[in-house]
């Protein structure tokens, strides 16, 4: 992680830490690479992380749907957990109202 730190002009303590997370950085480049068709040793352990976050069974898109369904909201609405939303938008996936209907029929959810 690099991290640059700004001081205000009137104080010596950091007020923000603007952070560059260099494994996203080469998460992005890996994917720019892939989808160009380049394959590497490193596609399986990449492709088992998006499917553990973001597919059908990952952890923050089962998250994500149950916190819409369970405030009662729409999946378009920005307000249910807009950092988990972030994340997933990080990775590739939007969650809409076919994903959550298709959580509530596997949890029989009316």
């Amino acid at each position: 992680m690099v991290c640059v730190w700004e001081l205000p002009p009137s104080s010596r303590r950091p007020s923000i830490c603007v952070c560059l997370s260099l494994t996203l950085a080469s998460l992005i480049q890996w994917y720019c690479r892939f989808f160009a068709g380049r394959r590497c040793s490193d596609d399986v352990r990449q492709i088992q992380r998006w499917g553990s976050l973001a597919g059908p069974k990952g952890r923050f898109r089962s998250q994500m749907c149950g916190k819409i369904v369970n405030a009662g909201k729409t999946a378009g609405d920005g307000t249910v957990s807009p950092v988990v939303r972030q994340t997933l938008h990080h990775w590739g996936l939007e969650i809409t109202e076919e994903i959550v209907t298709s959580y509530k029929k596997a949890k029989g959810i009316k």
